[in-house]
Order: C-alpha cells, then sequence, then structure tokens
C-alpha cells in the first residue's frame, strides 16, 4: 500500500453472513473508496474518504482496488 492507492474496506461475505472489518452501520458510505494520502510507520495509513475527510486507519483493515 503506498500514497495514491484508491483502498476500501474489505469484506469477507459466507453464506448470508459477511464477516470481516466493514463497520455495522447501515450507510453506504462505508463502502466507497478512499485514497492513500499518508502511510505511518506503525501500519496505519491516513485516508481521504469522499464523505468523512482524512481519517487514521489500520492497513489490516484495507484492501487495494487500484494502484497507482
Amino acid at each position: 500500500m503506498k500514497v495514491g492507492d484508491l483502498v476500501r474496506f474489505h469484506q469477507i461475505p459466507s453464506g448470508d453472513r459477511s464477516f470481516g472489518c466493514l463497520p455495522h452501520v447501515e450507510d453506504n458510505r462505508w463502502t466507497d473508496c478512499g485514497l492513500v494520502q499518508e502511510v505511518c510507520n506503525n501500519d496505519n495509513v491516513n485516508i481521504l474518504w469522499p464523505e468523512r475527510g482524512l481519517e487514521l486507519v489500520a492497513m489490516a483493515f484495507l484492501e487495494v482496488i487500484n494502484e497507482m
């Protein structure tokens, strides 16, 4: 993961339920793609989300969907 990558929260479907790191909210803003702004030394990244702005997120919760 590097600056400029597009990312989203990952989710693992399992039958009729989903497991993963997507927050449990009925809010489609969590399915948006975000842009990596900064990669930190502690396995966190600053992500710019379209609706929520800049947020610090652990890399383990994200998947890269478009590498720069």
